[in-house]
């Protein structure tokens, strides 16, 4: 997969190529500062394209997750590295570029999902009576989720993620699958800590409640019960 798209002064980056596990760019192990100190000093291309590469896999996990379709999550991608190139002089180096970016994504994300709420209630709709979640689920196993390495189960709890209202859905993947604490969340959120630790509990339930009501999907998590299901965590910090 490959796209590129232009960012200013027919500069293009090359967008989602994944070469395999890669985070940044061969042979360039700069700090995200001075990566960002020679964008805006030297106007050096180069330099974004690292930054693209290294943080593309993140962003297209968390819009996969958020939105639950390729198009979309392309798409938003290249909206976070257009606004990044277009506001890298608003970026402050005592903070970490990661949290910057990643405040930028939420924004776009939220936006998105705002624009396309009455569009996501409908194909939810549907899919209550046109097909089971785990029909829904095997449709994914030709989307770019593949790169990310995810289990199947874990695709499955990707879609099952799609499926909760925002409030739930936003704090559950940036807290399990992307690793931000609740306090980083609540900022992000603008919301107080006990509002998402409550919407991670309820969130946690409402998946539970999704996977007990059908047979098929609860076959699928082996050992562990519905009620003792992990989402994978990355640090899990609150």
């Amino acid at each position: 997969m490959a796209r590129e798209t232009t960012v200013s002064d027919g500069c293009t980056v090359t967008i989602l190529t994944f070469p395999g596990n890669e985070m940044a760019a061969p042979g360039d192990t700069s700090t995200d500062v001075d990566l960002v100190a020679r964008i805006l000093q030297n106007r050096e291309h180069e330099a974004f394209r690292v930054l693209v590469q290294r943080y593309q896999k993140m962003l297209w996990g968390l819009f996969w997750r958020g939105t639950g379709n390729r198009e979309d999550s392309e798409e938003l991608v290249q909206e976070v590295f257009y606004r990044a190139w277009r506001s890298l002089a608003e970026y402050r180096p005592e903070h970490k570029f990661h949290t910057w970016l990643y405040t930028i994504a939420i924004n776009c994300l939220r936006s998105h999902l705002k624009k396309h709420r009455f569009r996501q209630s409908l194909l939810l709709k549907n899919s209550e009576h046109n097909s089971t979640a785990l029909e829904t689920a095997a449709d994914l196993s030709g989307t770019p989720d593949h790169v990310l390495h995810e289990t199947e189960t874990q695709r499955l709890v990707s879609h099952l993620l799609s499926r909760l209202r925002e409030r739930y859905r936003l704090p559950l993947i940036m807290h399990y699958f992307d690793g931000q604490s609740v306090s980083l969340i609540s900022e992000m959120l603008g919301v107080p800590e006990n509002t998402v630790k409550t919407h991670l509990k309820r969130g946690r339930d409402e998946i539970e409640r999704m996977i007990r009501a059908n047979p098929e999907i609860e076959a699928m998590f082996s050992g562990p019960s519905p009620g003792e299901l992990e989402i994978p965590e990355r640090g899990g910090r609150t």
